[in-house]
């Protein structure tokens, strides 16, 4: 005798018997009923969207865009800037070594060339 003949509310057997493969049946519609409802959600705002907002958010991130070029361009002026002042003061340092050397060159050779007074 089965267990649904004499508990429960009549003599009747379950109707949807609870199994592996209705459950796997289940889950794999469930899948495809959200596959489904993705591609309808991606295309409803298409359908019933504004646009004008649309055209708004792509403007927002076109000058969001130009701004960030142009704050490389600006970068990049202020590194050749830094770069060529850099430059300057190591060849002016440079030049003063030189002169300093050849002051030092000539002082040396000036002093050489005296004679001694006893």
């Amino acid at each position: 005798m089965r267990a649904w003949e004499f508990i429960g509310e009549g003599n009747q057997p379950p109707g949807n018997p609870i199994t592996l493969r209705s459950l796997n049946k289940l889950k794999i519609r469930a899948r495809q009923k959200s596959a489904e409802d993705q591609q309808r959600f991606a295309l409803m705002p298409l359908i019933y969207g504004n646009s004008e907002h649309i055209k708004d958010q792509l403007d927002i991130q076109r000058q969001k865009l130009e701004i960030q070029q142009l704050e490389m361009q600006i970068r990049k002026e202020q590194d050749s800037e830094t770069y060529d002042a850099i430059s300057a003061m190591a060849k002016s340092g440079i030049d003063a070594a030189d002169e300093n050397k050849k002051k030092l060159a000539g002082m040396a050779k000036s002093g050489l060339g005296r004679s001694r007074k006893l």
